[in-house]
């Protein structure tokens, strides 16, 4: 079936499958040439040809993908049971697809929400983990790509892809981990040169009061003798001497492979 043929005229479920896979056909041949945003393209028009086929009752997950599947056309009444199926297979390999394709493009959040799409409909899926386990490595969240990747791996075990994209978390948690080192050693040294600066500042501040005090000369005081007509009961006042007090400061102390479509 042709979909420039099919422009303009009402198609039946069967037609609307048929198309879709063709697209979803083309976008693959597309990405092999390395024309990602022209199979992002064909994937969507693919996704768009789908739209609406599946009745709400059997709309997968719970999330925007179950509204967009939900059946409010009149030809999601006419739809069989299989073809249920296979376009609920048709669209998790359009969703695993664009996901591919965003990452290709470096879009990771678009790319986390396609994987968010086909985990709806298969949420044992690996490659969705895988790939949204991608997508979170690209925005550098280590640990939301460690999780959904040790996830991936539970259900691929035997996947090379897999193993090699968490030891690619461990190798940026590694350089996050020394980076944070390294910015809290610089901390820690500007703090210490900054008590050092203080503590001279207050050594430097105890000596120049030390030096300007000048000691007071002891002042002598003679009492001085009044020669009275009666006996003089009172003793000499004895001399008084004024010593300054020194006054000491101490200073402070201080997977799936990346590269293969789904429906080849």
């Amino acid at each position: 079936i042709d979909e420039k043929t099919m422009s303009g005229k009402v198609k039946t479920p069967e037609q609307r499958i048929q198309i879709a896979t063709d697209l979803k056909n083309e976008g693959n041949a597309l990405f092999q040439q390395k024309e990602i945003k022209k199979a992002l393209d064909k994937y969507h028009r693919a996704f768009l040809y789908l739209k609406g086929l599946v009745p709400e009752k059997n709309a997968p997950g719970a999330n925007n993908f179950a509204a967009s599947l939900a059946g409010s056309s009149q030809a999601a009444n006419n739809v069989s049971p299989a073809q249920i199926e296979e376009i609920k297979k048709l669209n998790l390999a359009i969703f695993l697809n664009l996901a591919m394709c965003h990452l290709k493009v470096e879009r990771p959040d678009t790319a986390i929400k396609d994987c968010d799409n086909a985990l709806a409909i298969d949420a044992n899926n690996a490659k969705a983990r895988f790939r949204r386990g991608q997508a979170y490595l690209a925005k550098r969240d280590t640990e939301r790509a460690a999780a959904e990747l040790n996830i991936a791996l539970k259900l691929s075990p035997n996947d090379p892809a897999i193993r090699d994209a968490l030891r690619q978390v461990r190798v940026l948690e590694k350089q996050q981990n020394d980076r944070q080192k390294k910015t809290l050693a610089g901390l820690f040294d500007k703090l210490s040169k900054e008590g050092e600066q203080d503590t001279s500042s207050a050594t430097t501040t105890t000596t120049t009061t030390t030096t300007s005090t000048t000691p007071t000369p002891a002042t002598t005081t003679t009492a001085t003798t009044t020669t009275q007509s009666t006996p003089d009961t009172s003793e000499p006042t004895p001399s008084t001497t004024s010593v300054p007090v020194a006054t000491e400061t101490t200073p402070m102390e201080t997977t799936p492979t990346t590269t293969t479509p789904e429906g080849q």
